[in-house]
């Protein structure tokens, strides 16, 4: 099964390993400058000439990454579930949700500078930024897409709304993480579906 599955990615280590040589083929015909384009081989030079630096900044990029990757998740499930429960909230919040995308990350970018500085904040506003809308939308749609019918077999006394949220949208939480929800699809989502208690 091992072999089975190394082999499955035979295709493209080939087209990676063939790639690679064309590139470097191109670049010694002298097609082009080494200084414009350089080599796989010059690349791989430069990176183990230049490590003691590169690693630094390496080490500081992952910890904004993570950081924003943590506090991205953290307020997209906590969206996601706000806009779960309250129907009035999502068709409040999800219209701007979705509008913000408009602005690009890139024209953002030199304000937070300017606003924040040179430190860690700033980086870590753009990480999240460009990382909440997706796992807000993700997890939206999938506590959304919960199958409303096995809740209304749940004990009317006992199960409060959200024991009720809970316990039904755990189907859903193995694709919530996995869809990749796109910025054309989203609009369609403003359009809900009757409530739980309403089709009951």
């Amino acid at each position: 099964m091992k072999l089975r599955r190394v082999a499955g990615y035979g295709p493209a280590f080939v087209l990676t390993i063939t790639i690679l040589a064309l590139w470097e083929l191109y670049v010694r015909s002298g097609q082009i400058s080494s200084t414009v384009l350089p080599s796989p081989i010059m690349v791989v030079q430069a990176l183990i000439e230049n490590w003691d630096i590169i690693s630094v900044h390496t080490m500081q990029t992952l910890l904004e990454t993570v950081i924003g990757l943590a506090v991205a998740t953290l307020l997209g499930l906590l969206l996601a579930v706000a806009l779960d429960i309250s129907t009035w909230m999502r068709r409040a919040v999800y219209p701007i949700l979705v509008t913000s995308q408009t602005i690009p990350i890139i024209a953002l970018a030199p304000l937070l500078v300017l606003w924040f500085g040179f430190d860690l904040q700033p980086k870590v506003i753009v990480v999240v930024l460009y990382c909440f809308f997706p796992i807000a939308v993700a997890c939206a749609d999938g506590l959304l897409a919960t199958d409303p019918d096995p809740a209304c077999v749940l004990p009317r006394p006992t199960a409060s709304p959200g024991l009720s949220s809970a316990s039904m949208s755990r189907p859903t939480r193995g694709w919530v993480f996995t869809c990749s929800p796109r910025i054309t699809r989203t609009p369609s989502c403003w359009s809900l579906p009757p409530s739980s208690s309403q089709r009951c």
